[in-house]
């Protein structure tokens, strides 16, 4: 277990406004207090492991591995992880708050869709033939919404945990009013406002039959988002 002093950990799950909300908690704890980190967990001979998901999250692993806990300026852990993993390697206490964003499943998954795309494409060669091969090898969003990743991404990242123990749970969707409640819980004057990617978030309207294979496919994280907007109200 990595001993530590946290106050705060926040669970950045995929396209759901973690890039601005970092921007938010760096400016509202300082450069200090916050760490970025980013990991899953993998089981080799019995035994659960840490494993970053990339380089900047690898080198920070590296310097807490035989120190046994996280440097005692960081009180803000934020990232890719979900809670379950987080609670197997970090000592959290009970007066942590935790808290996470959530975005309506089906739009979620249209934003992520054309975002993957668009990184595709500037990633890739751009002759004729890697054009004909990535257009062949392109799944429809149905077939990448059926991903298991994806059906059950809010309830993997959230598991471990009851909903009405989460400090916050905000909602992207009304994202200037939810700083103002998170602010009140926080106990601080306000949390500072920035917009990351904001030109990303944009998707074409979905045809109906699409829109209805989506949220069949979005049931359980369907499920998350409605009862995170009850415990809100």
């Amino acid at each position: 277990m990595i001993g530590n002093r946290l106050e705060l950990l926040s669970i950045h799950i995929p396209k759901t406004g973690g890039s601005s909300f970092q921007k938010s908690l760096q400016a509202l704890y300082g450069e200090a207090a916050f760490q970025r980190l980013d990991f899953t967990v993998r089981e080799r001979d019995g035994r659960s492991r840490m494993v970053a998901t990339n380089r900047t999250s690898q080198e920070f692993l590296d310097t807490i591995a035989h120190r046994g806990q996280l440097p005692e300026t960081v009180k803000v852990l934020h990232g890719h992880f979900h809670y379950e993993d987080a609670a197997k390697f970090f000592e959290l206490q009970p007066e942590i708050k935790v808290l996470t964003w959530l975005r309506d499943p089906v739009r979620r998954i249209v934003s992520n869709y054309h975002y993957i795309i668009s990184r595709f494409e500037q990633e890739i060669e751009h002759t004729a033939l890697s054009r004909q091969l990535f257009k062949r090898l392109l799944k429809s969003q149905a077939e990448f919404a059926a991903h298991p990743r994806d059906t059950h991404l809010y309830p993997d990242y959230l598991r471990g945990r009851e909903l009405e123990d989460y400090a916050f749970i905000g909602i992207i969707e009304e994202y200037d009013s939810e700083l103002r409640r998170l602010a009140k819980i926080l106990g601080v004057g306000d949390v500072p406002h920035f917009e990351v990617n904001k030109a990303r978030q944009k998707a074409p309207a979905l045809e109906d039959a699409l829109e209805a294979a989506l949220i069949a496919l979005n049931e359980k994280n369907l499920e998350i988002y409605n009862r995170a907007l009850k415990i809100k109200a």
